[in-house]
């Protein structure tokens, strides 16, 4: 019985933490770039519990117009390099905007990285008549002027991400990026990568998970109740 119970127990955390995931899944189905989550048990051993593990689904989202010149989509296994501080980040978000200084950078003013550095078209910009244009490989033109290629990121192995924010990734250490090759990938402006997180499936996942979870939770409730009454009986 009390094997039962502990049996019951690892049910309904599994359960909280599905559920958890699935929720955070939702709240960001509108979430530019975002990379669905989603959990799989990893087996130790042949006597040892499911140790309950979590993965990230990089599957290509909808690619949505918006004709926006500073809003860049990517297709393909690739990410934008953004520099926070010291540290590198990796993402499928191209919504940028040019800050003060003149650097291109995203939603959170975090520099956007191209393969001369943190890209600067202040200069470039003098002329308001010139327009600024977004190659397939990521080849950044104002005018006719060229000045920089968006630095584009293949992570060989996805292990080795870990998620920083609802849309942006780091490596874990002594792991590297190396440049895509153009073949690879493709650059397309005025539009963004929207989640893909698909909400039918998501819901009905709940759905499931929450019956589960009810299950666990009645199964509880029947040992509790046994033992109340074998205690009971006991006491006789």
């Amino acid at each position: 019985m009390i094997e039962g119970i502990t049996s019951a127990a690892r049910s309904l955390e599994k359960s909280s933490k599905s559920i958890s995931v699935v929720s955070n899944n939702l709240a960001n189905i509108n979430t530019i770039g975002y990379k669905r989550d989603s959990n799989f048990y990893e087996i130790l051993g042949e006597y040892e519990q499911p140790n309950m593990l979590e993965y990230t689904d990089y599957e290509q989202g909808e690619v949505l117009l918006t004709s926006d010149p500073l809003n860049f989509a990517l297709k393909g296994d690739a990410f934008f390099v953004i520099q926070k501080g010291d540290q590198l980040l990796y993402t499928k978000d191209g919504k940028f905007s040019i800050d003060q200084s003149g650097y291109l950078v995203n939603g959170e003013g975090q520099k956007v990285m191209g393969q001369k550095g943190a890209i600067n078209i202040t200069e470039s910009m003098l002329d308001e008549n010139q327009n600024i244009t977004v190659s397939k490989n990521g080849e950044i033109k104002v005018g006719d002027t060229e000045i920089d290629t968006l630095m584009i990121a293949k992570i060989e192995e996805k292990g080795v991400l870990q998620k920083n924010s609802s849309s942006n990734f780091v490596l874990e250490e002594g792991y590297e990026h190396v440049q895509a090759d153009e073949s690879e990938y493709e650059v397309q402006q005025g539009f963004l990568e929207s989640s893909n997180v698909n909400a039918v499936e998501e819901m009905q996942e709940m759905i499931k998970i929450s019956k589960n979870y009810e299950s666990a939770q009645k199964v509880v409730q029947y040992f509790d109740t046994s033992l109340e009454k074998a205690n009971e009986i006991g006491k006789v």
